[in-house]
């Protein structure tokens, strides 16, 4: 797959028109190319994209661009509507003996002094 339809794949609301490709026949890159014209930044290389760039993009400025791009997040709970209420109750009993241990442990701790 050329690197421009991945671009287009990745970034489907880009402004397509603030980009071009340059390389050498299947091994082109894709730039975004700045208002005053002079400037290129490669779009595949790195993620400190400027606010400029970012809304070529179609991306929300000033939000982490990690976030962004990761188009299946795993999440360490997947709770479904009816899994919510033991998912809290779940939570909610491991910060208790959590809280627990710790009050022991404080406890002790001063006891011996």
């Amino acid at each position: 797959m050329s690197k421009w339809k991945r671009f287009q794949d990745r970034y489907p609301n880009a402004d397509l028109s603030r980009f071009t490709q340059k390389g050498w026949f299947d091994d082109k890159g894709v730039f975004f190319v700045s208002k005053n014209g002079n400037e290129l930044i490669d779009v595949f290389d790195g993620d400190n994209f400027s606010k400029e760039m970012k809304k070529a993009l179609g991306l929300p400025v000033g939000f982490p661009l990690e976030l962004i791009l990761n188009v299946k997040p795993e999440l360490p709970i997947t709770a479904k509507k009816k899994n919510i209420l033991e998912v809290t109750t779940l939570l909610t009993l491991k910060f208790l003996s959590l809280h627990l241990i710790l009050s022991k442990l404080v406890f002790a701790i001063f006891s011996k002094n």
